[in-house]
């Protein structure tokens, strides 16, 4: 009993290295959140201040396109 979830508990983590490596939006939480040291193991670099940084920028300006869209529909609907 103990072989086969030694087992199975390799192949998760086996599934999740290889999520965290070549899925786009799950590398990019990981190298955000997870500590240096965990990244490392896996062959991974943590986000720099710049990649921090355009992603904060990237988020608001997704906030302001739906913000203006919101207003736009709104004075549309007004008319």
């Amino acid at each position: 009993m103990k072989r086969k979830s030694l087992y199975q508990l390799i192949l998760v983590l086996v599934i999740l290295v290889i999520a965290i490596k070549y899925v786009p939006p799950l590398n990019s939480w990981a190298r955000a959140t997870l500590p240096e040291s965990v990244l490392t193991l896996i062959g991974e670099k943590p986000k720099n201040v710049f990649e921090r940084s355009a992603d904060v920028i990237s988020e608001s300006i997704k906030k302001g396109t739906n913000l203006v869209e919101d207003m736009v529909e709104t004075v549309k609907t007004r008319k």
